[in-house]
């Protein structure tokens, strides 16, 4: 093109990345000879549509004209060389700055650079000046001019800044080919890379050894790796730092295609050479902007295969400047190729053991974690009991949060359980989830069948209504197992995951083994649960029900242990024998089965006989000891008996190996009676006597078996201090109220470990 060249046409009516994407296209398409800089200024003359412009580069402290566009020879003149320094005229400015110089009319200019209006007296009415920058150096300044005032918007300052780094791209690798000769590489380049990948252990480590010394055994600017992915079809670009971030995140997965060089030579197994920018505009335009934005000419591809000749992945490295790739060049290539897939090889070898040796430990782990959840299943003994060891040590084993739940097959619905991780107001929604419900864990009930999200959209589409629980809970992946015993349901276990693909064959291995344990724990749980209710019922269907004395305000209870679901042999009885006289009758039948309860129902009909006949408390207990004597399997029982005459105030007891009762009120701290205590039932002794003490107006008596003051770790003179303690500070409270608080105080105590009953008697009458 000559300096008589006509001005070029306006520019075309795209957008600016489309102008861009022309111009890139064009330098690419154009060999890099003496030509090269009077392309590049009439491509940005063209793209902006302006009537003239220049390229001066760097040399030195000089910028020296390399090429113009519309400008006469006067002009060129004016344009170099000129001192780099010079403040006084728009191109040094920008050269000596780093800054851009926007003129929008020849006011501007004159106003700021007046010497360039004395020396070059020309049409221009605008001007613009963009330093050229590459590889992070100043090469020159382009500038561009207008023969009509122009105002230079700030999507068009964008775009000029753009063009002046395409420019200054392509005259940094015109000067690279043009000014350095490449030289083989040493062998002590390539011995460092052999350091380097022999201390690699996991593909990470050898794709940053390739990326920090492959580059230089190669003599190139840039190297990295993509890995094959399991399913063959795509590859991952490991070491991306090295990359523009812009470009990067384009390019973390390579498909096995031939849309990208990495990608064609895995999918073809040939290598691919592109010796410039050109090659790269002509097979692969789609990247051209890419490479040129990341500074790269020549780039080159190749299939990395382990010894055994499977497919690993692909070796790719890029130059700044165009190579010719002779034959020795090639070779050098190549050799750094396989020193790559061999250190692969050796680095996936690696990996896969170490993740057998970490799922080995992952399984140990859990196997001990299993051992101690079946050990506190074991012991414990309600559903409630088992679904909360689930749900606070089982669930964690495996899941990030989940759901246990169990059959109630008479209300058709599923009891849950959730673990930490839900919300309450979620926990409390599904408490109880009908059985024909969608909900996945009802559906694992019904189909006796494991199902499986990978993802939340899965999940979702399997069942709709929750989707709003999958979010709550931040739940990317669930698993839900029914659990079964002999085939028949007995509930589900339902677990969450905070990350997508979390589920796999050993993990529902692992759920389904602890939804067994849960499905028996659960069944044994359900049976006690039956059994203690139908015992409970035994037992206080043979006690008494409390009757209405005139005078006399009553209130007792049994309370069974907590550990256990058998009956008990803990009794009380109050039988009026009238003219303001009660016979009070506590005792405790040793043993915890039917026949403790047995023994226990036919003492207290025998007491109601001889009291009833007028027999005095110690002439009851020698009756029951005959009784006890001729019964089979009962080795002690303790009774106290005793006979209150409200008009006198008066109690008479008689005790066989029983606590004695406490009083209160009366202004004096509750105590003991000082009851003679005499051999229990049973014992041989027969001979029981009786005393009689004078109780105060009021006066509230405590009768109590050893269940309620005694324990494995307490004495029981600490239980009865404790016990007398409570009364002391509620004595006046009525009595209802008052047996509910002590139940509650000492059973704080004894933590329920034996029967319990309790007797409280006041006379209220005058």
């Amino acid at each position: 093109m000559s300096r008589q060249d006509p001005a070029p046409p306006a520019a075309p009516t795209v957008g600016g990345a489309g102008r861009l994407e022309l111009v890139l296209r064009a330098l690419a398409a154009a060999p890099m000879d003496g030509d090269t800089p009077r392309l590049v200024v009439s491509q940005a003359v063209a793209a902006i549509g302006a009537q003239g412009g220049v390229v001066c580069g760097l040399d030195g402290g000089r910028l020296a004209l390399l090429a113009s566009r519309g400008y006469s020879p006067e002009q060129e003149r004016a344009c170099g060389p000129l001192a780099v320094g010079d403040l006084s005229l728009p191109l040094t400015f920008a050269a000596t700055t780093g800054d851009p110089v926007w003129l929008g009319s020849q006011a501007e200019t004159r106003e700021r650079f007046t010497k360039i209006i004395d020396l070059v007296p020309r049409p221009e009415r605008a001007y613009a000046a963009l330093p050229l920058r590459a590889a992070g150096a100043l090469l020159g300044v382009l500038g561009i001019s207008f023969h009509d005032r122009h105002t230079f918007r700030a999507e068009e300052q964008e775009f000029l800044l753009a063009l002046a780094d395409v420019c200054a791209v392509h005259l940094h690798q015109w000067r690279q080919l043009h000014a350095v000769s490449r030289t083989p590489t040493s062998a002590a380049e390539l011995g460092r890379l052999v350091v380097a990948l022999s201390g690699a252990e996991s593909l990470d480590d050898v794709s940053r050894a390739l990326a920090e010394e492959g580059a230089t055994a190669a003599a190139a600017a840039f190297a990295n790796i993509a890995l094959l992915d399991a399913d063959g079809l795509t590859a991952s670009l490991v070491h991306t730092s090295t990359l523009i971030q812009d470009v990067a995140h384009r390019y973390t997965t390579i498909p096995v295609d031939d849309s990208t060089p990495l990608g064609h030579a895995m999918g073809s197994g040939r290598e691919v050479w592109l010796r410039s920018l050109t090659d790269v505009s002509a097979r692969y335009p789609a990247l051209l902007a890419d490479t040129v934005a990341t500074g790269l000419s020549a780039t080159v591809s190749l299939p990395l295969h382990s010894r055994d000749r499977q497919l690993i992945g692909a070796l790719g490295l890029a130059w700044a400047t165009p190579q010719e790739f002779a034959d020795a060049q090639r070779e050098e290539i190549r050799v750094v190729a396989q020193l790559a897939a061999d250190a692969l090889s050796r680095a996936r070898q690696r990996d896969r053991l170490e993740r057998t040796r970490q799922a080995l430990d992952v399984t140990a782990r859990r196997l001990q974690a299993l051992q101690r959840v079946t050990a506190a299943l074991a012991t414990a003994v309600t559903t409630d009991d088992i679904a909360q060891v689930i749900v606070r040590d089982g669930i964690s084993l495996l899941a990030d949060h989940g759901v246990a739940a169990m059959v109630d097959a008479e209300r058709h619905v599923l009891r849950t359980w959730t673990s930490s991780g839900f919300p309450a107001e979620i926990s409390r929604a599904y408490g109880v989830v009908p059985l024909d419900s969608e909900m996945p864990i009802a559906a694992a009930v019904r189909s006796g069948a494991p199902i499986i999200a990978q993802t939340q959209h899965e999940a979702v589409t399997q069942s709709p209504a929750t989707a709003d629980t999958y979010v709550a809970t931040r739940t990317r992946s669930s698993l839900v197992v029914p659990a079964r015993v002999d085939d028949r349901p007995i509930g589900a276990l339902g677990l969450g995951f905070t990350r997508e693909g979390a589920i796999d064959e050993e993990t529902v291995a692992f759920a389904t083994t602890l939804a067994d344990l849960m499905g028996q724990a659960l069944l044994r749980g359900a049976q006690y649960e039956h059994h203690a209710h139908v015992a409970e019922v035994l037992q206080r269907s043979l006690l008494p029900r409390l009757p209405d004395i005139p005078g006399l305000e009553l209130a007792a209870v049994y309370a069974p242990a907590d550990q256990g679901a058998q009956v008990g042999g803990d009794w009380y009885d109050v039988i009026d024998l009238g003219d303001r006289r009660t016979c009070l009758v506590i005792g405790d039948v040793m043993g915890h089965d039917v026949r403790a309860a047995a023994v226990m129902g036919q003492l207290r009909a025998a007491v109601h006989c001889y009291a009833g006949i007028g027999q005095t408390p110690a002439q009851v207990l020698r009756q029951l000891d005959r009784l006890v004597d001729e019964l089979d399997d009962i080795d002690l029982v303790t009774c106290l008996c005793a006979v209150l005459d409200a008009s006198g105030h008066r109690l008479t007891i008689a005790t066989a190996g029983h606590l004695p009762p406490m009083t209160s009120g009366g202004g004096v701290p509750t105590t003991s009676l000082p009851v003679p205590v005499q051999p229990p039932l049973g014992a041989g002794s027969g001979d029981y006597s009786e005393h009689t003490y004078s109780l105060a107006p009021g006066a509230l008596l405590t009768f109590f078996t050893d269940g309620v003051v005694e324990t494995r770790t307490h004495s029981i003179d600490d239980g009865i201090a404790r016990l007398a303690a409570f009364l002391d500070a509620g004595a006046g409270q009525p009595l209802s109220r008052l047996l509910v608080g002590a139940v509650e105080h000492m059973a704080a105590y004894t933590r329920s470990e034996d029967d319990a009953a309790i007797l409280l008697v006041r006379a209220t009458g005058g």
